[in-house]
């Protein structure tokens, strides 16, 4: 179809990962280090270039009936010196109960961030208890 040759590269990769992975503009963005608002940006340029009603339809329009295989979008890792393939750690699970800012705007839900809120004041306290009491214990031994 000549309208979807029309389409920017990245147009067409976040229609992909759409088609392909059924991915959130939430998801998608993460994956492409950019914004919500751009990922949406990109949709809704799409629709206009395809004349599709939504992004269901502009990736069928694009990418025909059936999902294509799920392909990595990011190229493999350099290799490391030598032979030896580079390693990627797996981002830890614990992150997801940090309250991390990864970007421009907090994820955490209002409850979330309370528990976060109590957490820190917790572990605050538990920290200044000890050095309030190794202050203490290094004052009776200098008397």
């Amino acid at each position: 179809m000549e309208r979807a040759v029309r389409l920017s590269p990245r147009q067409r990769q976040v229609l992909e990962l759409y088609w392909t992975r059924r991915a959130t503009s939430k998801e998608i963005a993460r994956e492409l280090c950019i914004a919500r608002s751009t990922v949406d940006g990109y949709f809704a340029e799409a629709l206009e270039a395809l004349d599709a009603k939504d992004r269901r339809e502009a990736a069928l329009l694009v990418f025909g009936p059936a999902p294509l295989l799920l392909l990595p979008i990011c190229e493999p890792p350099p290799a490391a010196i030598g032979d030896m393939p580079a390693r990627v750690s797996p981002p830890p699970t614990w992150t997801r109960w940090v309250p991390l800012r990864t970007g421009a705007h907090n994820d955490l839900s209002i409850p979330a961030r309370l528990v976060a809120i109590l957490a820190l004041a917790f572990v605050l306290a538990i920290g200044f208890g000890a050095f309030a009491g190794g202050v203490r214990a290094v004052s009776d031994l200098l008397r």
